[in-house]
């Protein structure tokens, strides 16, 4: 495995332009093949407790002032290959965007 010799990762100066970022992870290598798949893993790890919840039905929205439930693509969300999937499945729906790309 090319990364067993890491330990760890910083970011520093971490985006304000989530949009230009996610056209980075889409074009470039290192994004894509490397910070993705482990940042995926270790989301999915955080989120897999949370799952029998999302699974059960509508969840409260997270969005200010909601009040409603909030449909979470479940099946998406488990089977997330990207960062972009998790944020599909869940993140922009809990804070009410309509569409990722709104949400980046």
């Amino acid at each position: 495995c090319p990364m067993a010799h890491l330990d760890g990762g910083v970011a520093l100066c971490a985006t304000h332009c989530l949009t230009r970022t996610a056209r980075q992870y889409d074009e470039h290598w290192p994004m894509r093949h490397l910070y993705d798949p482990h940042v995926l893993r270790n989301l999915k790890k955080m989120l897999e407790p949370a799952m029998p919840f999302y699974r059960s039905g509508p969840v409260p929205s997270w969005a200010a002032g909601a009040s409603g439930a909030v449909a979470v693509d479940h099946q998406r969300l488990a089977s997330a290959r990207r960062i972009r999937d998790i944020d599909e499945a869940l993140i922009r729906r809990m804070f009410g965007y309509s569409s990722v790309e709104e949400y980046y």
